[in-house]
């Protein structure tokens, strides 16, 4: 019996154990690192990580009194009045359907202020914004947005309105 290869193999052996553990070690670290699922003791310190504060501006328009209120919906809340009307669903009314849509989750209101800001704190996901402009020309937003993080900003121009439409 050769006492070399008996030597090499018992270390070779010894090598791919040490790898096995190494990365089983590895894979153990990184799992000890990912959020928790269950949701925290402090119901507070949970609503205030979900929340983001999101800043909402007006840009880009001048002459106009800036005191305008602003809606942020869940949904798409034109998409779902067209899919609302155009099938018909006896004995259900059209708010039913909307909050059917929502799931759960309430439309939030704001106002712009004289400079044009609102700030308001909404749960992480989509959102859609919906605001008016009015004056001669009457500009409409319906904008949607994806919320995430802490804080977020964003800025509502002509250039990202959805109508334009002059007013008589």
């Amino acid at each position: 019996m050769n006492t070399q290869s008996f030597t090499y193999n018992l270390v070779a052996a010894l090598l791919r154990a040490a790898l096995v553990l190494a990365m089983v070690a590895a894979g153990w670290s990184i799992y000890r690192q990912l959020p928790d699922d269950e949701p925290q003791a402090n119901g507070r310190e949970a609503n205030a990580q979900a929340e983001t504060t999101l800043q909402i501006s007006l840009r880009g328009v001048a002459g106009t009194s800036l005191d305008v209120p602003l809606e942020l919906y869940p949904v798409d809340i034109s998409a779902a009045q067209n899919e609302f009307f155009s099938e018909r669903r006896p004995g259900k009314r059209l708010d039913d359907f909307l909050a059917e849509r929502m799931e759960g989750r309430a439309p939030i209101e704001g106002r712009f202020d004289s400079k044009g800001v609102v700030t308001l704190t909404v749960k992480p996901g989509a959102w859609w914004i919906h605001t008016t402009l009015p004056g001669e020309l009457n500009i409409e937003w319906r904008t949607r947005v994806n919320v995430s993080g802490r804080r977020q900003t964003v800025e509502l121009t002509p250039a990202n309105a959805y109508t334009r439409t002059k007013s008589f």
